[in-house]
């Protein structure tokens, strides 16, 4: 008390928590050049919107060809580890459902977009890595939504560097794959180099069966079949 007058000190106590996460896992798988040229020669969809966004092999189950046994055995092991460990499933093992060649050609990019009907997501990125930011992730829920309705003036530039930005870019090493989970949106920015860049794209869900019995979300794959 001083002058009839209280006063209150301040002690910086400030701190921040990081809560709930996007795990997002990195492995790296070396191949062969032989399997790399495979991968790079494939027939590609190039009609309509594909256009647009880039091309992709026509063929969807790629990572079931002969030519791909080896690799399927070492991505379905890594995926299902993180599933297992990371995203805590208990499951058996993952199963792929879709996998494709991707290509970027110069310039090209792909909006942010999720993978419905799968549970994890892989890409795999077996050639020299083009451009500066092959991938990008992106919040779920960004600032300005109907779902966030303040709108306050934000600093682009401090926003931009910052870790708590909207946007996160990862620029893989050859061979890397990515895992994650399907509902992050995510997206592929522009090829910034003057060559194609490949990548292999993958989905997957759990083995044989989803969810549970107590709450009548248990659905066995087989019991599908008519």
């Amino acid at each position: 008390m001083r002058d009839g007058r209280s006063y209150l000190g301040h002690i910086k106590l400030m701190k921040t928590f990081e809560i709930f996460p996007t795990p997002i896992s990195v492995t790296n798988i070396k191949i062969s050049q032989n399997l790399v040229n495979y991968f790079k020669t494939v027939e590609m969809f190039t009609q309509n919107e594909s256009i647009n966004y880039g091309f992709y092999s026509k063929d969807t189950q790629i990572l079931r060809s002969k030519p791909c046994e080896e690799l399927r055995k070492i991505i379905l092991k890594d995926v299902t580890e993180y599933s297992r460990e990371v995203l805590c499933f208990d499951t058996k093992g993952m199963l792929d459902v879709h996998s494709w060649v991707s290509v970027k050609l110069p310039g090209q990019n792909h909006v942010p977009h999720g993978h419905p009907n799968c549970a994890v997501t892989a890409v795999f990125y077996f050639d020299d890595v083009q451009g500066e930011c092959p991938l990008s992730f992106h919040k779920n829920v960004s600032r300005g939504s109907n779902v966030f309705e303040m709108r306050p003036k934000f600093d682009e530039k401090k926003l931009s560097e910052s870790k708590y930005s909207d946007t996160t870019y990862f620029k893989p090493d050859q061979f890397d794959m990515l895992i994650f989970p399907s509902y992050q949106i995510h997206g592929v920015p522009a090829n910034t180099s003057k060559k194609n860049r490949y990548s292999l794209a993958m989905n997957f869900v759990p083995m044989n069966e989803l969810g549970t019995k107590d709450n009548l979300t248990h659905f066995i794959y087989n019991n599908a079949i008519v």
